[in-house]
C-alpha cells in the first residue's frame, strides 16, 4: 500500500523584484517563487504592478509568463539485501488571473531505487516550465493601468515511498514566475486611423452583406455622425469592406505595413430577439486572386470574447452619444510567421496553417466583423445595426504618405499633388505649413531608406 511521508508546507511568497519602466521601448520584469513541501493543495496570491502607460505614452505590446516547477530530493540505499524502494515526488501549479488559466506545470520524479551493493547517497529531481504569452487587446486590457493586477497559483506536493523509510527520503519544491512586459513608445512608430463618418466619407467603403442600404446619419454617433443600416435581414451578420479587394487603409499587406490592431464601435438600435450572447469575431480573408470565387479563399480570424451589444431600444434624435455603443478591438499580430495564440485559420487542400495564415497577413483582401463565431448556427432575424469609428494602427514609417509599409513612388505622387499652403497635413514633412521642394527633398531621401 501507498504511504505518505509528511513534510512541513512552506509554501510561502518571497520576492517581487520589479524593474522601473523607461521611456525608450524594452522590458519590464516582476519575478517572485513559491517554496516549501508535502502538503493538500493551497492557493497563494501573487500581487503585480500594472503596466503603466505613463499617460498613453507607452504601448503594452505583450505579456509574456514563464512558470519554472522543481522537485528534488534525496536519500540513502539501505545496502546488500534491501527490497527495492519505490519513490514518488510530484509537485503541480496552476496559475489563474480571474477565471482565465495562465499556465501549469508539473515536476514529476516515480522511479524504483535498488538496495543493492554498498549503502550509498542518492539524489533525484525532475523540473517542468511552461510560457504563455497574452498579445491580446482584450486580454492585455487587464494589465494595463497605475494599480496592481493579482494572480491566484495553486500548488500541491505529493511525495511517498513504499516501503516507508526504505531510503530516509527527504524532499522541496519550488516555483518560480516571471512575468515580463514588452512595450515601445506609443508616440514613436505607431500611427492610427479611425473612420468617424463626420465628413461624410466612408473610408474602406464599410457595409453589411445582404443589404446594400446603409447610409451615414449625421447623430447619435460615438459620437456624432456614424453609418446605420435599417433592412437587414440575416442569420449572421457581416460587417465588411468589399469582397473584391478594393485598395483601402483597411486592406493590403499587413505585415509590411507593421499593422498592430483592427477596432470598431457597434450599436444594435433593434432586432428581433436577444442577441447580446454572441461573440464578435474579426475575419481576415485573401480572395486568393478570384474574388468572384469563394471556395478558394484563405480566411484567418479571431473570437473575441466580449458579446455584440443587445438592442438599445432606438435612437434619440438629438446629437448624443446613446446608450448602447460597444467598443471592440483586436490586437493583429502581422509580424508572427506562424498562426499566433487565439486565432483560427481555414485554407486549402494541401497548405499548412502556417502557411494560410502567412498568404493572408500579407494580402488582406476584405477585413469582416462577424456577429457570431464561423460555423455556428443562429436563428433568422431582422436587424437594425450601427457602426463608429473603424480604426486600424500600424507601425509608422515617416513620409509613408499612402499606408502601405513603403516610402516609394506613389508617396512622391501624393506629394507632388498636395503642393501648396498645407497646414496640418500628412504631406507637409517639415511642418511649415506648406509642401514644396524642401518637403520633397526629405521625402526622397526616405525612399532610399525605405524602398
Amino acid at each position: 500500500m501507498r504511504s505518505f511521508k509528511r513534510f512541513q508546507n512552506l509554501f510561502l511568497m518571497i520576492a517581487v523584484v520589479l524593474l522601473a519602466p523607461a521611456v525608450q521601448a524594452g522590458t519590464i520584469v516582476q519575478t517572485g517563487s513559491l517554496q516549501g513541501g508535502v502538503g493538500p493543495p493551497e492557493t497563494h496570491s501573487i500581487v503585480l504592478n500594472q503596466f503603466d502607460t505613463q499617460g498613453d505614452i507607452l504601448w503594452l505590446n505583450l505579456v509574456k509568463i514563464d512558470l519554472l516547477t522543481n522537485v528534488t530530493g534525496g536519500g540513502q540505499t539501505s545496502g546488500e539485501g534491501g527490497r527495492p524502494t519505490h519513490i514518488h515526488m510530484e509537485l503541480t501549479a496552476d496559475y489563474f488571473h480571474g477565471e482565465q488559466s495562465l499556465g501549469e506545470t508539473q515536476a514529476l520524479v516515480d522511479r524504483m531505487v535498488s538496495h543493492k551493493g554498498a549503502p550509498r547517497f542518492f539524489s533525484i529531481g525532475n523540473t517542468d516550465t511552461d510560457q504563455t504569452i497574452l498579445d491580446q487587446s482584450e486580454d492585455l486590457s487587464a494589465w494595463i493601468g497605475t494599480g496592481e493586477i493579482r494572480l491566484s497559483a495553486i500548488t500541491e506536493m505529493i511525495v511517498w515511498e513504499n516501503p516507508v523509510g526504505g531510503t530516509h527520503l527527504g524532499a522541496g519544491g519550488s516555483v518560480r514566475y516571471t512575468v515580463t512586459y514588452d512595450f515601445s513608445p506609443l508616440n514613436e512608430g505607431v500611427r492610427a486611423f479611425s473612420e468617424g463618418f463626420e465628413l461624410g466619407t466612408n473610408e474602406g467603403n464599410w457595409h453589411w452583406r445582404d443589404a446594400g442600404t446603409e447610409y451615414i446619419m449625421p447623430h447619435s454617433g460615438n459620437p456624432g455622425a456614424f453609418l446605420i443600416e435599417e433592412t437587414l435581414n440575416s442569420a449572421v451578420p457581416w460587417l465588411r469592406t468589399p469582397d473584391e479587394g478594393s485598395d483601402s487603409i483597411f486592406t493590403g499587406d499587413y505585415r509590411t505595413r507593421g499593422v498592430r490592431s483592427l477596432g470598431v464601435d457597434l450599436l444594435t438600435v433593434y432586432s428581433d430577439f436577444a442577441v447580446g450572447g454572441r461573440n464578435l469575431s474579426l475575419v481576415l480573408i485573401n480572395n486568393n486572386g478570384t474574388p468572384d470565387d469563394y471556395d478558394d479563399d484563405l480566411w484567418a480570424w479571431y473570437v473575441s470574447e466580449s458579446t455584440i451589444p443587445e438592442s438599445s431600444g432606438g435612437l434619440p434624435q438629438d446629437t448624443l452619444s446613446p446608450a448602447g455603443w460597444t467598443p471592440f478591438d483586436f490586437a493583429v499580430p502581422s509580424q508572427q510567421n506562424t498562426v499566433p495564440e487565439g486565432w483560427d485559420v481555414w485554407g486549402l487542400p494541401g497548405m499548412t496553417d502556417d502557411e494560410t495564415w502567412n498568404s493572408v497577413i500579407t494580402d488582406v483582401d476584405q477585413v469582416v466583423y462577424m456577429y457570431g463565431i464561423p460555423a455556428t448556427y443562429y436563428p433568422f432575424l431582422s436587424w437594425d445595426v450601427g457602426m463608429d469609428n473603424a480604426r486600424i494602427s500600424q507601425a509608422d514609417i515617416f513620409a509613408d504618405l499612402n499606408w502601405d509599409g513603403l516610402v516609394d513612388v506613389q508617396d512622391l505622387q501624393l506629394l507632388v499633388h498636395a503642393y501648396g499652403p498645407c497646414e496640418g497635413c500628412e504631406a507637409d514633412l517639415n511642418v511649415d505649413g506648406v509642401v514644396d521642394h524642401l518637403d520633397l527633398q526629405i521625402l526622397v531621401s526616405m525612399m532610399v531608406t525605405h524602398s
